[in-house]
């Protein structure tokens, strides 16, 4: 009879046990369901770090490239009249490094954008005394400079300011010179904003008007830096913002680059200059330039975007923007104008409305480059802390439909 009861107790308890573990198991079920159908049953975007290169750098760098097929690391020291080119592998370890100024037989003068690897041994330099091209180790191949070369307004550079290579040439995004001047209603008419490069043969074509529906084809008026382009080449396509515009236009990438579509993007809290009735030379037309919302990079990801922007500041603050102030008050403000108005990084759909994005908000602020169909991002600073060494990830975007 005692070993019944014992035989008895001992079934119950292993039932009791079972029953618990199936409710664990249920209650884990549920909640990585609620994940997974977050996840997986509503569009979106979700982005991880499955790689990290490290290089051991002190100064003050410059990443311009990375070749995931080769694993290579192009980036400068930027200083005010030279700079110092470097080669690292993905391991680390610095491969080639050369000095470059203005004065020196093969260089590029001033650099136009950012450097760019090309064919796995070379990479290419567009600057002021023309297009050139270099081996790893900094030795010359080609110096091609057109009779009619000119050089574009505003210089920048950066991983997620890059050249875009289709076919043989590559894309240069950015305002070219033009000989009419903002104050002018016809400046916004005849002004073009991309470029093609041809490192082997030299050629340079100019092309890409703003579209007759483009917010600056309104007859207002905008400061210098309103109209910077940003630009993203898939398949036949290239893909445009316009500086502080909120809209993406999709162009041919093959000549006569007709307009194939266009849609407005919805950018939370977006504070955008809405251009002026008539030109002012002061301030208040050009100060805009600092307090205007601006989309700073753009991403095809799948069916979705990531675009990067700064948001720009409300009205309050815009107008505090110009009020007279001491020396110490002015410093202070936009110090508080740093921490409260920030880059950041959303997602949209192809109709320009916003979807759920799954990234660090830190990370938020940095430009992702798409190399060979992997994803990369130089990892951000500790600021309070002086690092010898600089971080590359590489990212994993999952989009879901």
């Amino acid at each position: 009879m005692k070993n019944q009861a014992k035989q008895f107790l001992l079934f119950l308890a292993s039932k009791i046990y079972l029953l618990g573990l199936l409710m664990i198991l249920l209650a884990c079920s549920s909640r990585g369901g609620g994940e997974l159908e977050y996840s997986s049953a509503k569009p979106g975007i979700s982005i991880e770090i499955i790689d990290t290169i490290r290089i051991d750098y002190l100064g003050n760098f410059t990443v311009h490239d990375i070749d995931p097929i080769g694993e290579h690391v192009l980036f400068m020291e930027h200083r005010e009249s030279d700079a110092t080119i470097y080669i690292a592998d993905f391991s680390g370890e610095v491969l080639f490094e050369h000095y470059k100024s203005r004065d020196t037989p093969d260089t590029y003068g001033k650099l136009l954008t950012t450097l760019k690897f090309l064919d796995g041994e070379k990479f290419f330099a567009y600057g002021s005394q023309g297009l050139l091209t270099y081996e790893f180790d900094g030795t010359l191949v080609s110096l091609i400079k057109p009779d009619d070369y000119s050089l574009p307004y505003g210089l920048a550079w950066g991983m997620g300011i890059s050249l875009i290579p289709y076919n043989t040439k590559l894309l240069f995004a950015g305002q070219n010179n033009m000989p009419r001047d903002y104050s002018e209603p016809e400046f916004y008419e005849e002004v073009q904003f991309l470029t093609w490069l041809d490192p082997a043969t030299g050629e340079i074509e100019r092309f890409n008007n703003l579209p007759d529906t483009s917010l600056f084809r309104s007859g207002k008026f905008y400061h210098t830096a309103a109209t910077r382009p940003n630009a993203e080449l898939v398949g036949n396509s290239i893909y445009m913002t316009y500086g502080i515009e909120p809209a993406i236009y999709e162009f041919s990438a093959d000549p006569p680059y007709e307009l194939r579509s266009s849609f407005t993007i919805d950018l939370p809290e977006y504070h955008y200059f809405e251009g002026a009735s008539k030109y002012v030379n002061d301030v208040h037309l050009y100060g805009n330039g600092i307090t205007s919302g601006r989309i700073s990079h753009i991403l095809k990801a799948g069916e979705y975007w990531l675009v990067n922007y700064f948001p720009g500041y409300n009205a309050t603050d815009r107008n505090r923007t110009f009020e007279s102030m001491a020396s110490e008050e002015r410093q202070q403000f936009y110090q508080e104008m740093r921490d409260k108005y920030k880059s950041k990084t959303i997602a949209l759909d192809s109709e320009g409305k916003q979807v759920p994005l799954q990234f660090d908000e830190i990370l938020q602020r940095r430009n992702i480059t798409c190399r060979n169909g992997r994803y990369f991002m130089v990892a951000p600073s500790n600021p309070d802390i002086e690092q010898e060494f600089f971080e590359i990830y590489e990212l994993a975007i999952h989009t879901n439909k």
